[in-house]
């Protein structure tokens, strides 16, 4: 079974208006196949700053289902009464 995984891409605040809006419109032509669910966030605060986030679902890879798998047999040990 093919997994989804949420990935996040961050664009820096306090930009040109072209210069954000060329970054959104580059990383909505590059989202990968099955990229979906796509949303849009303002991130942040005074003191570590802000950014813009954008997250999306993607297909996970076969190294990222490998390792889950990994950590999956590892926790499912029995336990005895």
């Amino acid at each position: 079974m093919n997994g989804l995984v949420r990935d996040f891409a961050d664009l820096e605040d306090g930009v040109p208006l072209d210069q954000f809006l060329e970054a959104l419109q580059l990383l909505a032509k590059t989202l990968p196949e099955g990229g979906r669910n796509s949303m849009v966030r303002a991130r942040g605060d005074d003191v570590f700053g802000h950014s813009i986030q954008v997250s999306f679902l993607r297909p996970e890879t076969s190294e990222e289902r490998a390792r889950a798998d990994r950590y999956r047999t590892a926790t499912s040990c029995k336990v005895a009464a």
